[in-house]
């Protein structure tokens, strides 16, 4: 139930924690008073290993403090509080006030990312730092790491009669460069040698998953010039922690993540939809690594402009094709009317480069199709409610935007929120390992599944050639259902339809939600919720067949083997998973680059051991060796004087009688 704080690299430099080499080890201190913590660092007179609750970790200033102290060796954190003690929750994000915010459309002139601009106010940079030492994170109901280091830390150091003192180790040394391009260089001098040592640094993992319904009857094939419209709908699937394991989102990214898996499965169910001839295309993206500078957007951008998407079906989508964004960014936390609880969403859109492309006729069309949709969810213009709306930092739309801008490829985009386009973000727990709290009200899975059916209808109305809604509501998967596998049972019922029995076993093991990030292997395992929406996504559109077709027969559709109902099937699917590593420009690593950092050994742990100063041991080796010699010199004259006082009694020899 421990959880190590990660290093990761970027281009320039590094974030996040490592140990010293091999290990950072210090004298235990427990402390939950802000004072007394500063006192005692100020007073040590030797390294420390500090154990401190969640409110004191939140405290920046006390964090920056012990920062800069030399006699901090590390952190060992619990959350939310010690065991036992009143549980303390307040909002706390890891990320910037202004979350990827160098890599804007807007970055040029500053204006979305202005020092008065609380679009995080809640931020405490920590994701983005890098920590001298590591930090360790055990959860609140981990008592039996709470019982060994509070019984070690009273036996020995909280009141010492000699030197002897309880120490913890924390070994979680990065074996990793400075930055993402040093890696590369360093990666490359290995290559070219015969012996390759170990990795120290390696690939960020991410996977783009991307679901389509796509118009096989356009003329010409794929070197047609004839129009070939694409709606792009996507999200991100990814949230930022320093910890690793301990990103989830449960406000914030997974409700946007479970309303496009639950319209996706119902729409590609839809007989209208599986259609060859329809008007539009559609294309669902799920972007991974979107919090490490839109990562994901600029793997999805180079798979789109090297013809990468439904290459299969031998009519990639082109770049040009791209005539719409829809983005579903924070829909987790929406307001309710006074009247009846119903919920509000946002449309936000950037009116000055909708007036740039001359694409306020094909927004308004869009919209008016997302309000014709509307049962049971009121949409407002949020760009509206603002002097100058701006759309948040944190969408990948800001990505997207900025290449087709560059294109000079005009381009309709909408952005569905629980917020209008204007600071700040609802959720206050934005990219941080606190985001674990679901249902945020009453009703929300209920709002989720209206949302769901609005955008799967939405969608239907504007790809079928009729242009009728869709026939049914949602009957299969809905979104409250995904949130509650992803967030508290990972063991849930539809895990296990699509889930092999080993995969279930190890996420049930995390003791905690599915993570939403990369991190280091856990049993030669690291899943995550990526991979499990890519196989529920094959699962829940694909047909499933008992063996695969050679290859020459696949066609317009995507082959592969997954698990369903204890069985192995073949899946005739629309999923793709297309990824990238980082992108190179000259031969140098081109921004965004990131990497991650690898430890060493691949060993990490936390141990407490006894230790007391060498003096100390040389006395007490004397004074056992001394002992020793007394006890053995005791019972050699115990052993001379026993003889003299107690005479050993003797049988008579017995008379031989024969008679």
């Amino acid at each position: 139930n421990i959880s190590h704080c990660s290093r990761k690299l970027n281009i320039t430099s590094e974030v996040g924690c490592s140990s010293k080499y091999p290990s950072s080890i210090g004298e235990l201190i427990i402390e939950d008073d802000l004072n007394r913590l500063k006192q005692s660092v100020q007073s040590a007179s030797t390294d420390l290993m500090i154990v401190i609750p969640l409110k004191l970790f939140i405290n920046k200033d006390l964090t920056d403090f012990l920062r800069i102290s030399d006699k901090v060796s590390g952190l060992f954190v619990f959350s939310p509080n010690f065991p036992n003690s009143t549980t303390f929750i307040s909002p706390f994000s890891e990320n910037s006030h202004c979350p990827n915010g160098n890599f804007t459309f807007y970055n040029d002139s500053h204006i979305i990312c202005d020092s008065k601009l609380s679009w995080n106010p809640h931020a405490s940079d920590y994701a983005t730092t890098s920590w001298p030492f590591p930090v360790v994170l055990a959860g609140d109901n981990d008592t039996e790491t709470w019982n060994k280091l509070f019984k070690c830390y009273n036996a020995y150091n909280k009141a010492p009669v000699d030197d002897t003192r309880c120490l913890l180790e924390i070994r979680n040394f990065m074996s990793a460069v400075q930055s993402s391009q040093s890696c590369y260089d360093r990666e490359i001098l290995q290559n070219s040698h015969l012996s390759l040592t170990s990795s120290f640094c390696e690939e960020l993992g991410g996977v783009n998953l991307a679901l389509r319904t796509r118009n096989t009857t356009v003329p010409g094939g794929s070197n047609s010039t004839k129009p070939d419209p694409t709606i792009l709908v996507v999200s991100r699937i990814d949230a930022l922690s320093i910890f690793d394991r301990r990103a989830s989102s449960a406000l914030s990214v997974l409700p946007a993540v479970s309303v496009m898996i639950s319209a996706a499965a119902h729409l590609l169910n839809q007989l209208g939809a599986r259609a060859s001839n329809l008007r539009k295309n559609l294309l669902f993206v799920l972007l991974d690594n979107e919090a490490l500078s839109f990562t994901g957007s600029q793997r999805f951008l180079f798979d789109l402009t090297h013809d990468r998407l439904a290459r299969s079906a031998g009519l990639p989508f082109k770049t040009d094709s791209i005539e719409s964004i829809i983005e579903l960014v924070g829909v987790g936390l929406p307001q309710t009317t006074v009247a009846n609880n119903t919920p509000i969403y946002y449309l936000l859109s950037d009116p000055n480069v909708t007036q740039h492309f001359h694409q306020e006729d094909s927004t308004s069309a869009l919209w008016r199709t997302l309000n014709t949709s509307a049962n049971g969810v009121i949409l407002l213009n949020g760009s509206s409610y603002v002097e100058t709306p701006l759309l948040p930092p944190s969408a990948s739309s800001q990505a997207l935007l900025k290449f087709f801008i560059h294109r000079k490829h005009p381009i309709s985009h909408t952005i569905i929120s629980d917020r209008p386009a204007g600071p700040p973000f609802a959720d206050y727990f934005f990219d941080s390992f606190l985001d674990v709290q679901w249902p945020a009200q009453n009703a929300s899975d209920e709002y989720l599944n209206r949302l769901a059916n609005l955008l799967a209808d939405a969608l239907h109305r504007l790809i079928v050639q009729d242009a009728s809604p869709i026939p049914e509501p949602i009957s299969g998967v809905k979104p409250g259902e995904l949130m509650n596998c992803f967030l508290k049972d990972p063991g849930c019922e539809l895990l296990r339809l699509h889930l092999e029995p080993e995969v279930v076993d190890f996420l049930l093991s995390l003791h905690g939600p599915i993570p939403m990030q990369t991190y280091d292997p856990v049993d030669s395992r690291a899943w995550r919720v990526s991979h499990v929406a890519s196989h529920l996504l094959m699962g829940l559109t694909g047909e499933r067949l008992r063996e695969c077709p050679p290859k020459e027969e696949y066609g317009a559709f995507t082959y592969m083997y997954g698990y369903y109902n204890g069985s192995r099937w073949c899946y005739r699917s629309l999923v793709e998973t297309v990824t990238t590593f980082f992108f190179l420009d000259d031969g140098k690593v081109a921004a965004p680059g990131w990497v991650r950092s690898v430890p060493y050994q691949s060993r990490r742990y936390v141990r407490l051991f006894r230790s007391s100063s060498p003096s100390n041991d040389k006395v007490a080796l004397i004074v056992g060796v001394l002992l020793t010699l007394t006890t053995a010199i005791l019972t050699l004259l115990g052993r001379k004087y026993s003889q003299r006082l107690f005479v050993r009694s003797y049988d008579l020899p017995r008379a031989r009688c024969e008679c």
